[in-house]
């Protein structure tokens, strides 16, 4: 192994060491050239590597080792950070009841507090290594320009106009509507209460929510202004009022 060390440099760059981890393997030929013992190495270390990031049938792990449950993070927050992820700072207060409806009854049949369910629902929201709107994970319960948020190039305030309010304004906004939803001061305006919601944008969630409303499993529900879209589960009962 020492030759195959002066003729190969091989550096695994995981962010996380888990299965979910996506392994980056940089190979840097050296005048010497590669033997065949060396070569050997390497396709074992592929195929651990690729152990990382796929499960045993081949296809990738959803990402169940993500971020953990932060139990200082208020339900408030965690909901309003969800629903920002979900539906961005452009989310009309009827999607914003819609997914704190949703929240909430999978939260009640979890048995867990709506702050736990938020957080196990949509893991990414509160990834702060995330590369995409890195922003979302650093909102804070005030008007504070979050972390992140430069990147944009939008200022976070500016002039409000009531046609289009500022993100700092849209934010408390939104946070302030989570608070009064979870407090049953507001309702949800489905005509059902929904279950589920999926962007008809995203591929997956597309074809995902025709599969299961051609299988007879789920029905669509209307929520009014809302840019995703909202499915009941047939015959699922849940503790909260529909």
């Amino acid at each position: 192994m020492r030759a195959a060390a002066r003729s190969v440099c091989v550096v695994l760059m995981p962010r996380r060491i888990d299965r979910s981890t996506p392994v980056v393997l940089v190979l840097r030929t050296m005048k010497h050239g590669i033997d065949q013992s060396t070569w050997a190495t390497l396709v074992l270390i592929l195929v651990i590597g690729a152990g990382w990031g796929a499960d045993s049938c081949g296809c990738a792990r959803a990402s169940a080792n993500g971020p953990r449950h932060d139990p200082h993070v208020d339900d408030q927050l965690a909901v309003a950070i969800l629903v920002v992820n979900e539906a961005d700072l452009r989310a009309s207060d009827d999607e914003v009841m819609a997914i704190v409806e949703v929240v909430r009854r999978r939260a009640d049949r979890a048995g867990v507090s709506p702050g736990a369910m938020a957080q196990r629902y949509g893991r990414t929201a509160f990834d702060r290594d995330r590369e995409r709107r890195r922003w979302v994970p650093h909102l804070l319960p005030l008007d504070v320009e979050p972390e992140g948020w430069a990147a944009t190039t939008v200022p976070w305030s500016w002039k409000d106009r009531p046609e289009r309010p500022s993100p700092a304004r849209r934010w408390t906004e939104i946070y302030a509507l989570v608070g009064r939803a979870l407090a049953d001061e507001e309702r949800h305006r489905c005509d059902r209460a929904p279950d589920h919601w999926g962007s008809p944008r995203i591929t997956a969630d597309r074809l995902r929510s025709q599969r299961a409303i051609l299988e007879g499993r789920w029905r669509e529900v209307n929520c009014g202004d809302t840019r995703n879209t909202f499915f009941r589960v047939v015959g699922l009962s849940s503790p909260r009022p529909t």
